[in-house]
């Protein structure tokens, strides 16, 4: 198995789009423990477990609970529990949509991370997430090595921003993101046009500029 994950190959595994990706990177919710994007050349890398937190998160959202209500949950843990390195990957979870729930030692009792109150929970089987990410992976990496595809170049605009830099693609209309550096922002842009692009491909819409094709590797260049 891998050390680490791209952003893209994360938002295939997960299942996410990469703007939420970024955002939970750049709030500080779930950053990518391998390493993270310092300049051109260089890119996030996201551990396994990584991605069992990811997965963790993404069912809770999908489950009702706020992102608010996670982070909640997670300062809980990380207070209660300091011995944990990831709470998200290293507890039994259950959610009633409304809160989140761990089991203690006692497997009848179900303690409350985010309000005082008796609710009906059920599970979140982080277990099974750790084996079907791994049959994910296997899938992605079997796929991937069977792609050939053709360079297309597009162009991003870098712009400072305040104590930022926010990087877009004019041609891609929404494809965005911010950087704590120009380097930063380049990368992260570059993952974001790929990813932008391969949503496009998977829904059958045309590119902007190339219009309906199957298998195409973004370059980017930056200006301004």
């Amino acid at each position: 198995m891998k050390i680490g994950y791209t952003s893209r190959e994360v938002c295939r595994i997960i299942g996410v789009s990469y703007r939420q990706l970024d955002y939970w990177d750049s709030s500080g919710f779930i950053q990518p423990s391998v390493a993270r994007a310092k300049g051109t050349g260089t890119s996030r890398m996201y551990s396994f477990v990584d991605l069992v937190c990811l997965r963790t998160a993404k069912r809770l959202r999908d489950s009702g609970i706020s992102l608010q209500k996670i982070r909640t949950s997670v300062g809980y843990l990380r207070t209660h529990f300091p011995e944990l390195d990831s709470p998200l990957a290293d507890l039994v979870l259950l959610t009633d949509g409304g809160t989140v729930f761990i089991l203690t030692r006692d497997r009848d009792t179900a303690l409350d991370t985010v309000m005082e109150q008796g609710q009906l929970a059920w599970f979140i089987p982080v277990g099974r997430f750790v084996s079907e990410l791994r049959g994910q992976i296997v899938k992605l990496e079997a796929q991937e090595g069977k792609e050939e595809k053709t360079d297309h170049v597009f162009e991003a605009i870098v712009e400072e921003d305040g104590d930022r830099f926010h990087a877009y693609c004019p041609v891609l209309k929404g494809c965005h993101t911010w950087g704590r550096s120009r380097e930063e922002a380049i990368q992260y842009i570059k993952e974001a046009v790929e990813l932008y692009v391969e949503d496009l491909i998977k829904a059958g819409d045309p590119i902007p500029g190339v219009g309906w094709a199957e298998k195409i590797r973004p370059v980017v260049i930056t200006a301004a």
